[in-house]
């Protein structure tokens, strides 16, 4: 019972420095961020934190690719044969310009800009298992929507660069540039807007 509550504990620590960093390093960047106030504001020594993580950098890497999975993982592209095109591009794009003017996203899309020179080996990685995820599933979706016949798309993978640049546009800058001062609701229509400029675009003749 004791190496069970030993254990206990110790998961709960390390949740709490996770919190904790998760909070500073989006705040302040990685420079800025003392192992120190990660270890005060997460409640515990600063040698557990070391104990947990072993380096700043350690801690930094497990934030940044942690925070990727939650963001990324409600943003998906449909797999089956047969969705109907506009229901599917509608929601995917709600859902990505939902997940573009999130205070969270736009913290880390921030983070690893300013980062990516100091850790090349995350922002690669992170890279390709986010953004360019999406563009290659979207790209195989729009191939199996053409071959279908539901939609003319020459080139996928251009054409799904192409939807995820629109909905972009200067939003991601706007939240990065001025936080705090983007709600999702208004940029639904634009949303909604450029899924009917490229449905249109790659309608079948």
């Amino acid at each position: 019972m004791q190496v069970l509550r030993t254990e206990t504990l110790s998961t709960a620590k390390h949740a709490a420095i996770v919190m904790a960093a998760r909070h500073i390093f989006l705040e302040r960047g990685y420079a800025a961020a003392a192992m120190d106030d990660v270890a005060r504001e997460a409640g515990v020594a600063k040698q557990t934190v070391y104990k947990h993580f072993g380096s700043k950098a350690a801690l930094f890497r497990e934030i940044v690719e942690g925070i990727s999975v939650d963001l990324l993982s409600p943003v998906a592209v449909p797999v089956a044969r047969g969705t109907d095109p506009a229901a599917a591009l509608g929601a995917l794009a709600r859902r990505f310009v939902t997940l573009v003017v999130d205070p969270v996203s736009v913290g880390l899309f921030r983070l690893l800009v300013a980062e990516a020179s100091r850790f090349p080996e995350l922002a690669e990685p992170i890279f390709h298992a986010g953004p360019d995820r999406l563009v290659r599933e979207l790209s195989a979706f729009l191939q199996r929507a053409h071959d279908a016949g539901h939609l003319s798309v020459e080139n996928p993978r251009m054409a799904a660069e192409q939807f995820f640049g629109a909905l972009r546009g200067n939003i991601q800058l706007q939240a990065a540039f001025a936080p705090g001062a983007l709600a999702p609701e208004p940029y639904l229509a634009y949303a909604d807007s450029t899924v009917a400029a490229f449905l249109r675009a790659h309608a079948v003749k």
